[in-house]
């Protein structure tokens, strides 16, 4: 590593990670996500009914954040409210989530869904949800985690809850850019009072969207990301 001519990494905190550990100097790159139309989402075919609170997950269910999708089932629970559901959208099967303590009356298992079939639903919930895990044996992998489907939940312009470590890339982008609800605690606690706060309060869903869609504009845009990828291989070609 410390021989590269050039390092190029998706965050800030590896970023950091890199010049303490090789000496190295990285430019940041975010992993691209393309934008779309939020119209023609808002004119699709309803995939939730309109009558209760629908929390939404895309993507695999594993030992990098078990412990933050326990926390938030047990959170639903508490609140003891009929309307409050969360959907997966998972290649993971019911039975092997439901193993590890995943599931229940109110967590509704979906198989996995196209790429292309996933804005319309991420942009029809009511809340996304972005975990990573307090208690995993990769607190390192953790820290510097830049989950890809970051740039999906913000593109669709709707409220996020982050429930992450606090001294994760993750927690703090949201933190910084104020576009999602962050609970950087293990504390069930702390999810059952943020998820009513997020439905209930239309001030706070529209700013938190209008700034989700505007980071995922400002960073993750495919035509601003190439832009900031090839300005990095140019100051990397005069260095030379």
């Amino acid at each position: 590593m410390k021989h590269a001519k050039a390092v190029i990494v998706p965050n800030e905190y590896l970023r950091d990670e890199y010049a303490k550990r090789y000496g190295v100097r990285a430019t940041v790159v975010r992993n691209p996500c393309p934008l779309p139309d939020l119209a023609a989402l808002d004119g699709a075919t309803r995939v939730f009914p309109r009558d209760g609170i629908d929390i939404v997950y895309t993507g695999a269910v594993y030992h990098a954040h078990y412990d933050a999708f326990r926390n938030l089932v047990a959170a639903i629970r508490m609140l003891g409210r009929p309307d409050i559901r969360l959907h997966l959208y998972t290649a993971q099967t019911a039975e092997e989530i439901g193993k590890i303590g995943i599931g229940g009356p109110k967590v509704l298992h979906h198989p996995h869904i196209p790429p292309a079939e996933v804005p319309a639903v991420l942009r029809q919930a009511d809340i996304l949800f972005l975990p990573l895990g307090f208690d995993t044996p990769i607190p390192e992998v953790i820290r510097t985690s830049a989950p890809g489907k970051m740039g999906e939940y913000l593109s669709v312009g709707r409220p996020i809850l982050v429930h992450a470590p606090g001294d994760s890339f993750v927690s703090w982008y949201f933190r910084e850019n104020r576009c999602g609800l962050v609970v950087d605690r293990s504390d069930p606690d702390l999810l059952s009072a943020s998820i009513p706060r997020l439905f209930s309060d239309g001030d706070l869903r529209a700013g938190l969207g209008a700034r989700a869609r505007a980071a995922a504009e400002r960073d993750f845009e495919v035509g601003a990301v190439r832009v900031r990828f090839m300005e990095a291989l140019a100051a990397f070609a005069g260095g030379c």
